[in-house]
């Protein structure tokens, strides 16, 4: 099996300067997420920013892995939530792409571990 992981460009990289915390998180996990801060408002301020794109990271073989990302500000600190949406998933690209890409890579979480992110943003 051939792995081959693409370079960042400049653009993308913009994406990512301000990135305070990563969250591996389908829609349906996101919006779960959300719902569930909005009954108990433990995150003050949740602002969706309205850019999310999918981009391929590498391949597998001839098959593209491909990756969704979209944003939000959660108490003034970008955040990005992002899932692997390709027909093939390499999840250790996945991981390794984002912790090369994302400025802080240490702050990482999943959906299920997302109180790791309120600790981080002082959330109540």
């Amino acid at each position: 099996m051939e792995r081959k992981l693409l370079p960042f460009s400049e653009e993308d990289k913009e994406y990512f300067k301000d990135i305070v915390f990563a969250v591996e998180a389908t829609h349906f996990e996101q919006l779960s997420l959300w719902v569930e801060n909005e009954s108990s408002k433990r995150i003050k301020s949740w602002e969706q920013i309205y850019i999310g794109y999918t981009i391929v990271i590498g391949y597998v073989d001839d098959m593209p892995v491909a990756v969704c990302l979209t944003y939000a500000k959660l108490n003034g600190h970008k955040v990005v939530f992002y899932e692997a949406t390709s027909q093939i998933v390499d999840h250790d690209m996945v991981r390794n792409w984002i912790d090369h890409y994302n400025p802080n890579n240490s702050n990482h979480s999943n959906a299920m571990n997302f109180g790791h992110c309120y600790s981080h943003i002082g959330a109540e």
